[in-house]
């Protein structure tokens, strides 16, 4: 395998690329490398527990950011952002429970400030990041490895045209935008807010367009939100809607 895929399972955006590997059966030509839930003061990384991996199986590593320096040794960027689950503050703010108050986190936004990502698509032949961005992975995952697949699992051959079909992608995009802006950033624009209104108004966001989600669904011809088929706008909701 050329391709390895890095995620943690308590990353929703990691979850996507998951998502998409399984659902164009490429679990036997990309990798997949899981980190541990927890985060630790060095960044994500490399533990066993919960069946997650002991060590990187490519190259013996124990921490994520060690995937950097083996692409470029002189690398001293950032390799650290948000990606930790504000979800469980988002609760109380629903009717079913009291009134949420940013005092009583009993962890500390300073603490959450500078977190390692998890989506990282790795390729070993050149020792390169392809990506870290889970928008960008999961649309390289549709079609670039279409060749290495079964005629029925080519996005060429699906019905309706794949996961992102010709004719929706001006609906995807404008689905992607909203529910990006409201629930998928939404929920960390209130999990790590500063100050309780700012808090109070995102957590009101996120469950307006959980709502919205709600009556697309009504009025959608399938099961699906744009219809009978599965495609991205689904793909990109899903695990922050099982997340919250």
């Amino acid at each position: 395998m050329y391709k390895v895929l890095y995620i943690s399972l308590v990353c929703p955006c990691a979850q996507r690329a998951k998502l998409v590997r399984t659902l164009k059966g490429l679990r036997d030509i990309i990798q997949l490398v899981v980190l541990d839930y927890e985060l630790f003061p060095e960044g994500w990384s490399f533990t066993g527990r919960l069946g997650t991996d002991t060590k990187d199986p490519v190259y013996g590593f124990t921490r994520l950011s060690q995937l950097y320096l083996k692409a470029d040794p002189e690398y001293k960027g950032r390799v650290y952002r948000s990606c930790i689950l504000p979800f469980l503050h988002l609760l109380p703010l629903h009717s079913k429970f009291p009134a949420f108050s940013l005092t009583d986190r009993s962890v500390s936004l300073k603490e959450n400030a500078e977190i390692a990502t998890v989506q990282r698509l790795w390729d070993t032949k050149h020792s390169i990041i392809v990506s870290n961005e889970s928008a960008e992975i999961i649309r390289m995952l549709y079609s670039s490895f279409d060749q290495f697949l079964p005629a029925d699992l080519r996005e060429a051959n699906k019905a309706n045209g794949g996961l992102f079909p010709i004719h929706l992608h001006a609906e995807i995009e404008e689905m992607n935008d909203w529910i990006y802006h409201t629930i998928n950033n939404g929920v960390y624009k209130a999990g790590f807010a500063t100050k309780q209104d700012v808090y109070e108004e995102n957590c009101v966001e996120v469950f307006k367009s959980l709502d919205r989600v709600e009556e697309v669904l009504a009025n959608s011809s399938g099961p699906y939100l744009l219809g009978k088929y599965l495609t991205e706008a689904d793909i990109r909701l899903f695990p922050t809607k099982c997340e919250i």
